[in-house]
């Protein structure tokens, strides 16, 4: 725990010299190898070669946070940095499926998310599938402005295929599962044999894939935990200054028995709410 504070306050010494260095800060504990295997249930295949093309407006994005493919500003070569990083630490252990979570609601969690899959497309030789998972707060569709016909929630209830939900924002390589809207008691959907099976489909179909899962805030709601089994690896995004080091310290621990591939601190401008 101590990497987390001595990390948290060097980033805050840092901005008092550089005001937007701190937007993506890595902390880095320790990180092992390999994903814990889930047992199967039925056979069930979920397709994944359709893909409906929304392009996206970029004052959406923009007004959003959310920075463009192409982009080099300082904010766009931060998460290009970020995206290396996984990479690099994703390659070396075997990892390609990573559940990005915060402590609390409103550290930047999803918008980190977008930003960590424009910039991992950048490469012409991998793709990226964002799933978005925080069904009681979706963000990603709205954040890229869409309105998407179904949700991943009417997939795992059998009310829609995963090919009636994919879309791509446009972005070349960057596939999105969206949630439709907010569902109030999640639990059995993300915790579901559904749930698993569609995680494993998504991280096996192809090689050179990086599947993000973007996820409830662990503290204040168990639905993130129970799904982490799904997954190869964590990413923990914390909101420098606003991010309290004992929620910091109470997620890290939650974690335990997890590969945890880093700790982003983000400069979020989000008011900082309960979940």
């Amino acid at each position: 725990m101590e990497r987390i504070k001595q990390a948290l306050e060097r980033a805050e010494k840092d901005r008092k010299y550089q005001p937007q260095a701190d937007r993506v800060v890595e902390a880095l504990p320790p990180t092992g190898r390999g994903s814990v295997p889930v047992e199967s249930g039925e056979d069930r295949e979920i397709q994944f070669e359709v893909t409906r093309s929304i392009p996206v407006d970029s004052k959406t994005l923009e007004r959003n946070r959310i920075r463009p493919p192409g982009a080099d500003d300082e904010v766009a070569r931060a998460y290009d940095l970020l995206a290396s990083r996984v990479v690099d630490r994703a390659s070396a252990n075997g990892w390609n499926s990573i559940a990005v979570v915060s402590p609390v609601g409103g550290d930047g969690k999803s918008v980190t998310a977008l930003n960590l899959a424009i910039r991992l497309v950048a490469s012409p030789a991998r793709t990226c599938l964002l799933v978005d998972l925080d069904f009681r707060r979706p963000k990603i569709a709205e954040y890229l402005g869409v309105s998407p016909q179904y949700g991943i929630e009417d997939v795992l209830r059998a009310k829609a295929s995963v090919s009636e939900t994919l879309f791509s924002p446009g972005i070349p390589r960057l596939s999105v599962l969206p949630v439709r809207q907010p569902v109030d008691t999640p639990g059995g959907l993300i915790d579901s044999m559904a749930a698993s099976e569609l995680a494993q489909e998504a991280k096996q179909r192809y090689a050179n894939r990086i599947v993000l899962f973007d996820m409830p805030p662990v503290l204040g709601s168990g639905d993130t935990v129970h799904f982490l089994r799904n997954v190869d690896a964590v990413l923990v995004i914390a909101a420098s200054g606003r991010t309290s080091e004992s929620a910091i310290q109470e997620t890290l621990s939650t974690l335990a028995g997890h590969n945890v591939v880093g700790c982003v601190l983000n400069c979020a401008e989000d008011t900082l709410t309960a979940y």
